[in-house]
């Protein structure tokens, strides 16, 4: 009985090594091209490879294929930063990686990554450093300044104009603009005036501020002065009688 069994455990032994010797010489890997869906007479068992794509297919019982696994493929548009995939099955998408709604300030970098400029703010300052004197009747030109500007931009522009009347007389005045080269709508559109009305009254002050929004280009600022008398201006440490123009620049989006 117990020799019975032991022959009997021996054929089963027997029967799966010999199954598995003739699977494993049955089994092969065969390399086919890439339309595996036309298929019709794989062997079964059979292991092919595409030679494009690098797919495994399995040989099925009815001479067809059935895919193993696959390779995923991913690349990025680095103009747009648009992904573009491919799954394993080849099923095609894609992903934005910048939104195309609108006032989005995002673009694509070098390597296609969403990538913000730095919103940079320049800031240009003229001041007087000594004492200066202007002559009333005619135009005169303070300080000028000229800013090329790379993008769409909001340009600041501030000046003071301090000053001690040197002749005498009765209404007096003094007046200071901003003349903008590079505009052909701007020139002289930021003014002050400042009046003096007796003897006695011998000083005067013009100031003031305006914004302006300017396209890509190069802007001349310059400041200028006259009046009806002679007057002097100093340093800007000398009780602030003196001048100063200062432009702050940054983007406009």
């Amino acid at each position: 009985m117990l020799q019975s069994k032991t022959l009997s455990r021996m054929g089963i032994v027997s029967l799966f090594v010999l199954f598995v010797g003739i699977f494993a010489v049955h089994a092969q890997i065969s390399i086919t091209a890439a339309a595996v869906p036309g298929v019709s007479n794989a062997g079964q068992g059979d292991v092919y490879l595409t030679s494009d794509t690098d797919v495994l297919y399995i040989g099925l019982e009815d001479g067809t294929l059935r895919k193993l696994g696959g390779v995923s493929n991913l690349s990025q548009n680095v103009a747009t930063g648009t992904l573009n995939f491919v799954d394993e099955n080849g099923t095609a998408q894609t992903a934005e990686v910048i939104s195309g709604d609108a006032q989005n300030r995002l673009t694509a970098g070098s390597d296609g990554g969403a990538y913000l400029a730095e919103r940079e703010m320049q800031l240009f300052t003229d001041q007087s450093s000594a004492t200066q004197n202007w002559n009333g009747s005619s135009e005169q030109t303070v300080v000028t300044r000229t800013i090329t500007l790379t993008q769409e931009s909001i340009v600041d522009i501030s000046y003071v104009f301090s000053y001690i009347r040197t002749s005498n007389g009765g209404g007096r005045y003094r007046r200071v603009n901003i003349d903008i080269s590079g505009s052909t709508t701007l020139n002289n559109q930021m003014s002050t005036m400042s009046n003096t009305y007796s003897t006695s009254e011998n000083w005067g002050h013009c100031s003031a501020n305006r914004k302006y929004q300017f396209n890509p280009g190069t802007y001349t600022f310059s400041m200028r002065t006259r009046g009806n008398a002679n007057c002097t201006t100093r340093t800007q440490t000398d009780d602030d009688y003196g001048w100063s123009m200062d432009i702050t620049v940054f983007p406009a989006d």
